[in-house]
């Protein structure tokens, strides 16, 4: 968790992975409550569910994410995130 923290402190992306079974969500999820409760990302931890995702596309993550962080777009979903996250600092 330390080092997953360290981590996320200096890199926009962060990447677990491995086989199924071996701690990765958990992992990602006690990182996540550790960096919510340091306050490291003033405007917000999230967590998206992506297994549900059906296809996968970009359209179904960009709409899961703006579902969980309450971005409601008129119109390109993709583009509102964006707008809403790019002044962020916020994990996701």
């Amino acid at each position: 968790v330390e080092r997953v923290t360290r981590m996320c402190a200096s890199a926009r992306l962060v990447t677990l992975t491995g086989p199924g079974g071996t701690g990765k969500t958990r992992l990602a999820r006690e990182a996540a409550a550790h960096l919510a409760d340091s306050g490291a990302f003033p405007d917000g931890v999230w967590w998206v569910e992506l297994a549900p995702l059906p296809g996968g596309g970009e359209a179904e993550l960009a709409q899961a994410v703006a579902g969980v962080i309450g971005v409601r777009p008129e119109g390109d979903v993709a583009r509102a995130l964006e707008a809403s996250l790019g002044t962020w600092r916020a994990l996701v």
